[in-house]
C-alpha cells in the first residue's frame, strides 16, 4: 500500500492545472498582431523544424515592446507563481526559459493547424497564454475561434477529462509532463 499510495500522490501532483490572468485583452491583441507581423516577415506561420510540429514564432523574433511585455509578465507574475505552485521544479522566480526555442507563440487555425494530438511537453512546467478569443453568437472576426482548448484526459474511464479554454490574456499552467492535447479549432484562429 505504501508504494501505491506514493505513486497515486505523485500522479495527483502531476495533474495540477491552474489558470490566471497575465495580460490585458489589449496586450493579448497586441502580442497576437506582433506575432502575425513577425510570421509575415519570415514567410508565414510554419514549423521551426527539428521535430517541431507547431506553426510558431519565437518570442525573440517579436518587436522590442512585445518582448518586453512577455518578459515582464514572466518575471513579475508568472515565474513567482510557477515557483510557488511547482516547488519541485526547482526554478528561480527571477529566471526565464533558458532555451530560446522554448519561448514561442503557437498559432492554431481551422485551415492549416487545427489541433495537436495527445502529448507531453517534456518540460518541468508549461505556461500557455491565450491570445485569441472564442467566437460568440455567430461572430466572424478574424481574431476569434470556435473549438480549440487544451484537453487533459482523465486517469480513469469513470470520469471525464478536463477541457480548459482560457480567455485572452489568461494563461494555463501545468506540469510539462502531464499528457494533454490541443483540441481542434473548427473555425477561425
Amino acid at each position: 500500500l505504501g508504494k501505491a499510495a506514493a505513486a497515486a500522490k505523485e500522479e495527483d501532483q502531476k495533474r495540477r492545472v491552474y489558470t490566471t490572468a497575465v495580460f490585458s485583452r489589449t496586450e493579448a491583441k497586441e502580442l497576437r498582431t506582433a506575432a502575425d507581423d513577425a510570421a509575415k516577415t519570415m514567410g508565414g506561420w510554419a514549423p521551426r523544424g527539428r521535430g517541431c510540429c507547431t506553426d510558431d514564432v519565437l518570442v525573440c523574433a517579436l518587436p522590442a515592446r512585445s518582448r518586453y511585455l512577455v518578459c515582464r509578465a514572466f518575471k513579475e507574475r508568472l515565474m513567482p507563481l510557477v515557483c510557488e505552485l511547482f516547488p519541485e521544479a526547482n526554478l528561480r522566480a527571477d529566471s526565464l526559459p533558458a532555451e530560446r526555442g522554448s519561448f514561442f507563440v503557437i498559432k492554431y487555425t481551422a485551415q492549416s493547424r487545427p489541433n495537436f494530438g495527445l502529448h507531453t511537453d517534456g518540460s518541468a512546467v508549461t505556461v500557455n497564454v491565450a491570445l485569441s478569443d472564442e467566437r460568440k453568437n455567430g461572430s466572424v472576426a478574424d481574431d476569434e475561434f470556435s473549438g480549440g482548448g487544451t484537453y487533459f484526459p482523465a486517469n480513469s474511464a469513470d470520469v471525464d477529462g478536463l477541457l480548459v479554454r482560457p480567455k485572452p490574456g489568461c494563461c494555463l499552467v501545468h506540469d510539462g509532463n502531464l499528457k494533454h492535447a490541443g483540441m481542434e479549432v473548427v473555425s477561425g484562429q
